[in-house]
């Protein structure tokens, strides 16, 4: 029997970041990738700060990273990570 599902052990772990292919090892969000999205999720913003997955949930929890909820989902708005990172978002020409 071929069973093409994922694997329910690894599946949650694996997250794509903008220019990489599905096959290719992680990579860290950089400044010019947070230019070009609106935002991002709290695990990404995490890994920009150096932070782990339980770290960025509770920075977030407690106002130290900026975080916007939209439906159910909490994210982070780049431009405000920038601003708070000294990095100024540019303004889309």
């Amino acid at each position: 029997m071929n069973d093409t599902s994922p694997d329910p052990n690894t599946s949650h772990m694996q997250t794509t970041f903008p220019g990489t292919q599905q096959n290719e090892p992680e990579r860290r969000l950089t400044p010019a990738d947070l230019r070009e999205r609106a935002t991002i999720t709290v695990d990404q913003a995490g890994a920009v700060l150096g932070l782990g997955r339980s770290g960025a949930y509770a920075a977030a929890g407690n106002g130290q990273i900026p975080t916007v909820r939209i439906g159910r989902r909490l994210v982070v708005p780049t431009a405000a990570l920038l601003r708070m990172l000294g990095d100024e978002p540019r303004d889309a020409a």
